[in-house]
């Protein structure tokens, strides 16, 4: 029978790790969610795209269109 976690953890310091427990007091247990690749998955914030913004109608500040 496999384990049934009810503890998961997930860090900034380690993308696409899950740290599981069975318990509180168990042993730790990582798993990989993502492939894992030879090409650098790691971006940075600058290589994020511009924030984009919806063409079409809006609200102004007196409710009217």
């Amino acid at each position: 029978m496999s384990p049934n976690f009810i503890n998961f953890h997930v860090s900034a310091d380690h993308p696409g790790v899950m740290e599981c427990r069975e318990f509180s007091d168990s042993p730790i247990v990582r798993i990989t969610l993502r492939k894992v690749s030879k090409v650098n998955v790691n971006m940075s914030c600058d290589d994020l795209p511009k924030e984009m913004f919806a063409k079409g109608l809006y609200w102004t500040v007196s409710g009217t269109i």
